[in-house]
């Protein structure tokens, strides 16, 4: 929705009271900032692009009771509400990182746990990113050095790929896995989210001219429907059984961009000493050991 400039005190907590438990991005700002006049164009087109999230202009001359009790002492300052609780605050944002933030904490609950961590994945699965060893996750073709950890953490930035629409993002994990389903979370530039994904189980260090050449565990075609519906994509989970590391290679995207974007991956399963062989299926759906 618009960016709404807050007029007199008492809309602050109309405004916070409207949205009904969505978040609210309270913007606190003035006009000799000149940080707050570089990023104001940003923040009114981002405030477009997201309907459910209301922005609050708030200029902390004008209204310092509201600065003091959000305890403002730079600006711009974001300070994210959900009601009347405060989730996050943030402090000279560049656009990209507060887009990445108004995505994280409209899909979160009032602590910032996503609903995909709150609910531990599919029934009887859990979040299994956490168990990836973050320093050595590499990545090839990414436009900005460390984003594909960072989409693996979660914290709200963003994977760009550089010369061309094509990844690949090496995951090692801190112990062996199994894995039942991935979701991949694209930015608001749908058009730019991965359509075709391969993964090789147990793999390291491949590169594109190696990935062409091997033949993937399995190859995922992720459509504009999966994005708009937040589907979790189900792999063949006895094809990623005890699984140490895994190769994703993002091929190309939706809207045949030349540059491919997306803003999480999580993967959900086990480790792979919990795992029931009932769960496990063959690569034509049937249980094993099932008659």
């Amino acid at each position: 929705m618009p960016l709404t400039e807050l007029d007199k005190e008492t809309q602050y907590k109309d405004i916070i009271t409207r949205a009904q438990g969505n978040l609210v991005v309270v913007y606190f700002t003035a006009i000799w900032c000149g940080p707050c006049r570089q990023i104001a164009p940003a923040v009114a087109n981002i405030a477009t692009k997201h309907p459910n999230v209301e922005i609050m202009k708030v200029d902390v001359d004008r209204f310092k009771a509201i600065a003091r009790a959000h305890t403002v002492s730079a600006i711009p300052t974001f300070v994210f509400m959900k009601g009347m609780k405060t989730v996050h605050t943030q402090t000279s944002p560049n656009p990209s990182e507060l887009e990445g933030l108004i995505y994280k904490y409209s899909h979160s609950d009032t602590s910032g746990t996503s609903s995909s961590k709150k609910s531990g994945g599919p029934e009887g699965y859990s979040d299994i990113t956490t168990l990836v060893t973050l320093p050595q996750v590499e990545c090839l073709n990414e436009k900005e050095s460390g984003s594909a950890k960072s989409i693996l953490k979660n914290d709200g930035l963003t994977l760009e790929s550089d010369v061309d629409e094509q990844l690949i993002i090496s995951i090692p994990f801190d112990q062996n896995v199994r894995i039942h389903s991935m979701r991949i979370v694209p930015t608001h530039e749908k058009n730019k989210a991965p359509r075709t994904v391969k993964l090789y189980a147990n793999q390291r260090d491949l590169g594109f001219d190696e990935a062409g050449d091997i033949e993937p565990t399995q190859t995922i075609t992720i459509t504009p429907e999966d994005y708009e519906s937040g589907r979790f994509v189900q792999l063949r989970y006895v094809k990623f059984q005890n699984i140490s590391s895994l190769v994703i290679f993002i091929e190309d995207n939706v809207g045949e961009e030349d540059v491919t974007a997306l803003r999480r991956i999580a993967l959900f399963g086990k480790t792979a000493e919990a795992t029931n062989m009932s769960d496990l299926k063959k690569a034509d759906g049937s249980k094993i050991g099932g008659g």
